[in-house]
């Protein structure tokens, strides 16, 4: 395959897997799923591997699906949080992690925890 046609590809599987965690992550916010990571399951449905998957991802976007997934993670529920309207054990439920696990992933990211992000968030 020439360079020209796997840029165009890894284009057209990009936008496909972002639309892809867009939808997913619409999903999340409105109540109607739990997340969970389904970037194999994805890269099975265009007859690719991780690895490749990955690999498409990086050339355009300089990140892996892991990293876009817990980018939109992290978007999503900085939303649900600034609502205002759910517990943070209930957040963390919706991305299928129980508090703690959720609070560390969050405080990696953010610097400080989720709590701590909707009393400041508030002021």
């Amino acid at each position: 395959m020439e360079k020209s046609e796997s840029g165009k590809e890894a284009q057209k599987v990009t936008k496909a897997f972002l639309l892809f965690l867009d939808a997913q992550f619409i999903d999340v916010r409105a109540g109607n799923s739990i997340y969970h990571f389904a970037g194999p399951e994805f890269a099975d449905s265009v007859r690719l591997s991780g690895i490749q998957l990955d690999q498409n991802l990086l050339l355009i976007t300089n990140q892996t699906a892991l990293q876009h997934s817990d980018s939109r993670l992290l978007q999503s529920s900085k939303m649900i949080l600034l609502s205002g309207v759910e517990t943070v054990s209930s957040i963390a439920a919706r991305f299928g992690m129980n508090h703690s696990e959720f609070t560390r992933f969050f405080k990696l990211y953010v610097g400080i925890s989720p709590e701590k992000f909707r009393e400041q968030s508030r002021m």
